[in-house]
């Protein structure tokens, strides 16, 4: 199916998925996770995601995100109610692991459902390293993340990294194993068979089957056990953090290890969330990130003036100042007072402001260095 999705920025991104399983009448389809969320900045969210059927390209359907995700595999899964009653998919159609060299196709190129031609088709550089496959093929273009990889026996992966002179995909044996294993969702695809023969309608006689061997008991290592963690805050457009290791945003349901796991959630604004959780069965941490308090602003200290008995030397002339405090005082003379002259009056107040006086009298040689 060819799928749109549209973030909270306006951007719209383009790719494509198939289905890989049902329950009831919802179906599940893969894609590449950068396909329908922006990972790169956490401020932008998924809008929609809608999607078109190849039998039934007038019209589109709107897909569920999951929210699935297994460490740094760009790999997610959709939820989408049966596009109609009679919609049927085609579950045998897997092929087996590739080999180096091998001849592969794909389906699905700038919103169509393309397949390149023989003379285009692309060869297996490498067989699949921890899941992923290198592929050499030029007719891929940007628009192609989550289309089915395929050989002449069927589809052997899913194209992850759409340009032309980087191809990648995830071979479909680990998306099997990360679905199945990890996510515990329905998985219905089964190899790819010929027509099967038509029985022959001569009659054979009858064989009594004799007893076989018992086969000896094979040592399969046990999977390792995992439970369901979901993650809710009181806020959007968080990061969320497991071990150390960002994981997307809330609200967020992921598939851990059992045992001990560090959970911090961030948001610009708040004080960071931390809880370390010994998880054994599904389990549900529910956040409440705190306002980061408002800052008291730090007053600025007010330089302080000269006080009084300060001393200052004057640079040029060397001269020491004591300042003297300003105030008020009472200047004149009264009537009454004995032998006052007439000019002495009248008495009235004066207030002067603070300044420096000469510690010491005035020297000779102090005056000339004062004279310019």
């Amino acid at each position: 199916m060819q799928l749109t999705t549209t973030f909270s920025d306006g951007r719209i991104e383009h790719g494509f998925g198939f289905v890989i399983g049902e329950r009831d009448d919802l179906l599940y389809d893969v894609t590449a996770r950068h396909v329908v969320r922006n990972d790169a900045d956490p401020g932008v969210t998924t809008q929609q995601v809608q999607a078109r059927f190849a039998s039934d390209r007038g019209n589109t359907y709107p897909a569920r995100p999951l929210g699935v995700t297994y460490c740094n595999i760009d790999l997610t899964l959709l939820e989408i109610l049966r596009p109609f009653p009679s919609y049927a998919w085609e579950p045998r159609c897997t092929g087996m692991t590739p080999a180096r060299g091998e001849r592969v196709w794909f389906i699905g190129r700038s919103r169509d459902w393309w397949i390149p031609l023989d003379a285009v088709a692309g060869v297996i550089e490498e067989e699949p390293i921890l899941g992923e496959l290198s592929v050499q093929i030029s007719s891929v273009l940007p628009g192609s993340s989550g289309a089915p990889l395929f050989t002449a026996d069927g589809i052997v992966g899913m194209i992850v990294s759409d340009s032309a002179e980087n191809v990648a995909a995830i071979s479909l044996e680990i998306i099997q194993q990360i679905i199945t294993r990890r996510w515990k969702y329905p998985w219905g695809l089964q190899l790819f068979s010929a027509a099967a023969p038509q029985p022959d309608p001569t009659p054979k006689p009858t064989v009594v089957p004799t007893a076989q061997p018992t086969a000896a008991p094979t040592n399969t290592p046990e999977p390792t056990p995992t439970a369901m963690l979901t993650i809710r805050s009181n806020v959007h457009e968080d990061q969320v953090f497991v071990n150390g290791v960002y994981s997307g945003a809330t609200r967020l349901d992921i598939e851990l290890p059992l045992g001990p796991h560090v959970i911090r959630i961030e948001k610009a604004g708040y004080l960071p969330f931390e809880q370390t959780i010994d998880l054994q069965t599904a389990s549900t941490i529910r956040a409440v990130l705190e306002p980061e308090p408002t800052p008291t602003p730090t007053a600025t200290p007010t330089p302080r003036g000269p006080a009084q008995g300060d001393v200052w030397t004057e640079p040029k002339t060397g001269m020491e100042f004591v300042w003297v405090e300003g105030g008020c005082f009472k200047m004149g003379s009264p009537d009454s007072e004995p032998g006052r002259y007439s000019d002495e009056g009248r008495v009235h107040e004066v207030c002067l402001d603070g300044f420096w006086m000469g510690k010491y009298e005035v020297t000779t040689a102090q005056t000339m260095k004062g004279i310019p």
